[in-house]
């Protein structure tokens, strides 16, 4: 059995803990939320870990940030070298031969000190030639990693990925030699690399969207630059209605406050949003229900605003103002609610709200 270089052994270690630093939305941008710098460790899905067909590998992570990197797979030949698929999160593909004969660094050293001597100032980057068949032919930049790893660049080059999945020999030509290596399996591997970047991708996004859902901290910090500074922040959040999970809840003298999250979609659908979430307080209400919506507010096509309220009963029923909004990633609602004696105190609190998330997204 060879030896495992470092490249090998990272590629053969499996999968890796994913994080991700989550985008800013414009709550955030205005300092009433602060994500995380870097989401947690995520359980490993299937696809991180390949062992298909002969070839093995996984997902891996970067060795000082631990953020996700790049999902390789590599299998040995006869010919003493092992083939190296290396896929990053933007479908670019590297391929790697790993020779444990080879002291490809020393050798470059030599090279740069020799033409350094001969005041070359061309310096032209090394290429090899990648051939697939008689199908494929290119020459590519090709690259030194360590002393027995050899890379080549072949970037996301559709083509070669389904030539490789389906062609029969894959010739490789470079300074060190020209190697042949039989496609053996890599149509199975070649789609599990594909999975392994599939899979981290989503968890990256959802790990980003969910680091920048509002904390407490950011919460406290909407409140009191509202002018709600008396706010208490309550857990488990009082109010109505119980069947939504609301994030938080708070009370500033007789209100009650609430606030609910969801993640946004590529389109802007806030008023769905609002209909679906007033809809739970109706179905709450066992007395006459009354609501009042405003139309939604488009800023900069991307972000959106919307006020509402409801009253469960007559006069002696509960009132409740509601404010929608919707960043980059998630929709928010807020709500003060109240007997219907102290309407104008909900409809106050929640306005100030509106107006301080109005200005901060730029929409007033």
């Amino acid at each position: 059995m060879k030896s495992k270089t470092p490249l090998r052994a990272a590629i053969l270690a499996g999968a890796c803990a994913i994080a991700a630093i989550a985008p800013l939305a414009w709550v955030t941008a205005a300092g009433a939320q602060q994500a995380p710098a870097a989401a947690g460790a995520t359980s490993t899905p299937p696809e991180f870990t390949i062992d298909v067909s002969g070839w093995t590998g996984g997902a891996q992570g970067d060795r000082d940030t631990g953020r996700f990197s790049h999902c390789g797979v590599s299998r040995e030949y006869n010919n003493g070298l092992t083939l190296v698929f290396l896929l990053s999160s933007r479908y670019e593909l590297n391929i790697g031969m790993v020779n444990p004969a080879w002291d490809l660094l020393a050798a470059a050293a030599a090279e740069a000190e020799a033409e350094a001597e001969a005041d070359d100032d061309e310096d032209e980057p090394p290429l090899a030639q990648v051939a697939v068949d008689g199908l494929y032919a290119k020459e590519l930049p090709v690259r030194p990693i360590s002393e027995t790893v050899l890379m080549v660049n072949t970037g996301a080059d559709q083509q070669l990925f389904e030539l490789l999945q389906r062609g029969n020999v894959l010739t490789v030509t470079a300074e060190q030699g020209s190697y042949r290596f039989p496609l053996t399996g890599t149509s199975n591997a070649l789609d599990s690399l594909r999975g392994c970047i599939d899979a981290a991708r989503r968890i990256v996004a959802a790990q980003a969207q969910a680091a920048s859902a509002l904390s407490a901290q950011g919460l406290a910090t909407i409140l009191r630059d509202s002018g709600l500074q008396d706010a208490a922040i309550v857990t488990p959040p009082v109010g109505e209605p119980q069947a939504v999970a609301h994030r938080f809840g708070w009370t500033v003298g007789p209100l009650e406050g609430g606030l609910h999250q969801a993640p946004r979609g590529q389109t802007v659908e806030i008023d769905r949003y609002a209909d679906i979430y007033m809809d739970q307080f109706e179905a709450a209400c066992d007395a006459p229900f009354q609501r009042l919506v405003e139309p939604a507010t488009l800023v900069r096509d991307v972000f959106a605003l919307k006020s509402a309220t409801v009253q469960c009963g007559g006069g002696d029923g509960t009132f409740t103002a509601l404010f929608f909004s919707l960043d980059g990633t998630h929709y928010t609602a807020f709500y003060h609610r109240a007997p219907v004696a102290d309407r104008d105190l909900a409809i106050d609190a929640t306005d100030r709200i509106r107006q301080y998330i109005t200005q901060q997204s730029g929409g007033g």
